[in-house]
């Protein structure tokens, strides 16, 4: 049988994380294509990469992947009988332990990881204030207010929400005579 060693470094320690199981492999396209680009035929011969691969993340964060990633299946579109509680590992954690780990899925393309974390946080944001909505979004939250014209049946949003999204224009604006 074949072995295949690839060395993660995380960013905040000096001893790498060691991954040999071709499953975890395949299950991040990032760290499969640093093995491809060293050996294609790397599932039928040996395949030891000496340098190792930084992972600009924790190692508490990158080993909490690795520990859940190959139980966790996403669930599918139509399943609505899913609960953040069948993921306890992640449902035990709030969103703000959560975003790194999810970032972490999405650098290593680890989709179905980021959807099972992507949904335990959206089950946890369910439960949460618009205002905590906001902070964890690193987004504004805006007061409530009522758009929609009842004389008209149009929807008028004040036109200062629009001026912070408008790009600059290249040139000065021509001045009226």
């Amino acid at each position: 049988m074949p072995v295949c060693e690839i060395h993660l470094q995380p960013r905040d320690s000096a001893e790498p994380l060691i991954v040999k199981d071709f499953d975890l492999i395949k299950q991040m396209p990032v760290v499969l294509r640093a093995v491809e680009l060293e050996n294609p035929d790397w599932e039928t011969t040996d395949t030891i990469l000496a340098t190792p691969l930084p992972i600009p993340f924790e190692k508490e964060t990158m080993e909490f992947m690795f520990n859940n990633m190959r139980r966790y299946k996403a669930p599918a579109e139509d399943d609505f009988e899913t609960k953040a509680e069948d993921y306890p590992e992640a449902y035990a954690k709030d969103v703000y332990d959560l975003k790194p780990i999810i970032e972490l899925a999405n650098y290593t393309e680890n989709t179905d990881f980021m959807n099972c974390i992507g949904f335990v946080i959206a089950k946890k944001l369910e439960k949460m204030s618009i205002e905590s909505i906001a902070e964890f979004l690193g987004v504004e939250c805006l007061p409530e207010g009522n758009f929609f014209d009842e004389k008209d049946g149009w929807i008028h949003a004040p036109a200062e929400l629009f001026e912070a999204e408008q790009p600059q224009a290249a040139g000065a604006a021509p001045q009226a005579q």
